[in-house]
């Protein structure tokens, strides 16, 4: 058998070459309705396709601007949190510094008056006996004794003055048998600055070192 140097002779490239019978038999045949059909068809799934394509697109960016909204939410949440403590403890260190200045203040101005008040206001009670008497340091039992005794009639006492040098000027002691109160305003005082001290110390901060020493790692008294 003689070699063939191409394959002309098994390929036919000539333009007009015929199918013939059996190979135009293979060839599928479709009517007009079923080719618009199978069109349709494609075009819907294609058109389904890209819908979903889109879709999946668009849920991806919104997923990630929901992290990224929750992520900016979370941080600034702490930034709150960490104001809110911030204005906290300078408003705290501010009433514990106001209070302590204030308070030898007001009382020199208005001590007296308020010691008459909660003096009247407990004579007032009904179940205090009717004779007591008044424990008061020599300056206050001088500026007072003329008002106490004109409560007599008005309280319906028996009352007798002394004076009790150990006592401060924001003091006095009430005393019946088997009985008695004391009104003790430095105390008092020294309990709410106590509780605000305590509370200072709860967050780091010291009143004898001051609010910018005690908060190194906090901004500035007054900054925001």
């Amino acid at each position: 058998m003689k070699g063939q140097p191409f394959f002309f002779d098994s390929n036919i490239f000539d333009d007009d070459y015929q199918l013939s019978e059996d190979e135009i038999a293979e060839q599928p045949e479709f009517t007009k309705g079923e080719m618009e059909q199978a069109q349709k068809a494609a075009f819907e799934e294609g058109k389904k396709s890209g819908f979903e394509e889109s879709q999946d697109s668009i849920t991806s960016k919104m997923l990630n601007i929901l992290q990224k909204i929750d992520q900016n939410i979370s941080i600034l949440f702490t930034a709150e949190e960490k104001r809110n403590k911030l204005y906290e403890d300078e408003v705290i260190y501010l009433t514990s510094k106001l209070f302590t200045k204030a308070f030898p203040h007001y009382m020199e101005k208005y001590g007296h008056e308020e010691l008459k008040q909660s003096i009247v206001a407990a004579l007032s009670d009904n179940m205090i006996p009717e004779k007591i008497s008044i424990s008061l340091n020599k300056e206050l039992n001088e500026a007072l004794s003329v008002f106490l005794k004109t409560q007599e009639e008005v309280l319906h006492k028996k009352i007798s003055l002394k004076i009790d040098n150990s006592l401060s000027n924001n003091d006095c002691r009430i005393n019946w048998p088997r009985g008695g109160i004391i009104c003790n305003r430095d105390a008092t005082a020294e309990k709410i600055f106590d509780i605000l001290k305590q509370s200072l110390a709860e967050r780091g901060i010291s009143l004898h070192d001051g609010y910018e020493q005690g908060n190194k790692d906090n901004n500035k008294l007054g900054e925001t």
